[in-house]
């Protein structure tokens, strides 16, 4: 974990880190996330913590694998979907 020190625009400063969480167990793409803090100790918190929840997580990202064993309740997912927009 590599951690940098960050001005912005308006002249406070922030740390940064980039951290590489593994290999997603479903997809089997690698998974990386960045950790933002004013403070250094609490950039290595947060980096820790989305470590800890990516293992706790089974080594995915994803919530749920939706199944739809056929086509109308896959047209039937989509329509109840739509009357929540229209």
């Amino acid at each position: 974990m590599n951690i940098k020190e960050v001005t912005k625009k308006d002249g406070t400063m922030m740390y940064r880190a980039n951290v590489y969480l593994g290999v997603d167990s479903l997809t089997g793409n690698k998974v990386q996330t960045t950790a933002t803090a004013k403070t250094r100790k609490m950039c290595e918190i947060k980096a820790n913590q989305a470590i800890n929840k990516f293992i706790c997580n089974g080594s995915t990202i994803a919530r749920e694998k939706v199944v739809f064993y056929n086509f109308i309740t896959l047209a039937l997912s989509c329509f109840d979907n739509y009357k929540l927009i229209v």
